[in-house]
């Protein structure tokens, strides 16, 4: 009897593999909407989160590439994206829903990449402004690999992403960020110690000592606030992070 010949394809994922397109871009508010949405019960076993931070690591993509709790917060429209910029007043980012015929393609790269378990491959759903800290190549495809593996093997397709670092990440020691969401508005990310609150939800971790026990955590979270709710209501609209800062700042949200 001939033997039996398994024939693995390569792993194809756009924005690492191969360029973004707009039609990834217009798939993504659908990956992205069926998510599940956050809540306080969302958590990962810790064990999981070190093995797969090991493989990125014996890969060389220490600090390169990391781990994000698969989340979404509001459902966005189609024809838009979420998408990451920077916030020009102080540390942080602002995530939000944009519109995909306002972005070049060429100017934004993927962020958070879902594990599709059926097909076996990664696909984007979330993404940031400028150039990518990293780009793969055929050189990456065993890593990927692996790494759609152990999500599929663990069935944890439906509580990891992969996430690649911002451009110019500081070291391991860095100071945790938190993640806030402000109604209509998206969400934003800011240095723990700017915000009012002491009740942490780890949604993000690109180095092993972030998961050890720390007050508060060392990694990404997603905050609660002062008032017991997860979402800040503004009195006004906001539209840029002048008004969304004074509208937090008068919320008591963060610090002045």
């Amino acid at each position: 009897m001939a033997a039996s010949v398994v024939i693995m394809k390569s792993p194809t994922c756009p924005g690492l593999l191969r360029p973004l397109t707009n039609a990834d871009l217009e798939k993504s508010a659908y990956i992205y909407n069926h998510l599940p949405r956050i809540h306080e019960g969302m958590r990962v076993d810790d064990a999981h989160v070190a093995e797969l931070l090991r493989l990125i690591d014996k890969n060389g993509y220490h600090g390169r590439l990391g781990l994000h709790l698969l989340h979404k917060h509001d459902d966005i429209a189609d024809g838009t994206i979420r998408l990451e910029s920077d916030l020009s007043e102080m540390p942080g980012s602002w995530n939000k829903a944009t519109r995909i015929d306002s972005i070049d393609a060429r100017s934004i790269h993927a962020v958070t990449f879902r594990h599709i378990s059926p097909e076996n491959r990664l696909v984007p759903y979330e993404f940031a402004e400028g150039p990518s800290s990293l780009t793969l190549g055929e050189k990456d495809h065993q890593f990927l690999g692996e790494f759609n593996e152990y999500l599929r093997k663990h069935s944890l397709s439906d509580a990891l992403a992969l996430e690649v670092a911002p451009c110019g990440a500081e070291p391991q020691h860095q100071e945790g960020t938190t993640e806030i969401e402000v109604n209509g508005a998206g969400t934003i990310v800011l240095p723990i110690s700017m915000v009012n609150n002491g009740d942490f939800l780890p949604t993000g971790w690109l180095y092993l000592n972030q998961l050890e026990d720390s007050t508060p955590p060392k990694g990404q979270t997603w905050s609660k606030m002062t008032n017991g709710s997860h979402k800040v209501f503004t009195n006004n609209p906001v539209g840029t992070p002048a008004e969304l800062f004074a509208e937090l700042i008068q919320a008591r949200i963060i610090k002045s």
